[in-house]
């Protein structure tokens, strides 16, 4: 595992911003438990479940 998040580490390396759909309260905790040291944890994060209320407000999320 330490090789995979390596490389995707380096993917990461020339990105403005980490974008995901619930990213901030899944994905990066669990990359962040993995290995703390992770360059990409520092990059801002744009999350498609927390924009999800613009595009259909008439179904909000209630649950986060």
């Amino acid at each position: 595992m330490g090789a995979a998040l390596a490389k995707l580490d380096a993917y990461a390396d020339d990105s403005a911003f980490l974008l995901g759909h619930n990213l901030i309260a899944f994905d990066l905790p669990h990359l962040a438990a993995a290995k703390s040291g992770l360059r990409l944890l520092k990059l801002p994060a744009v999350d498609t479940l927390r924009l999800n209320p613009l595009a259909f407000p008439a179904i909000p999320i209630t649950t986060w």
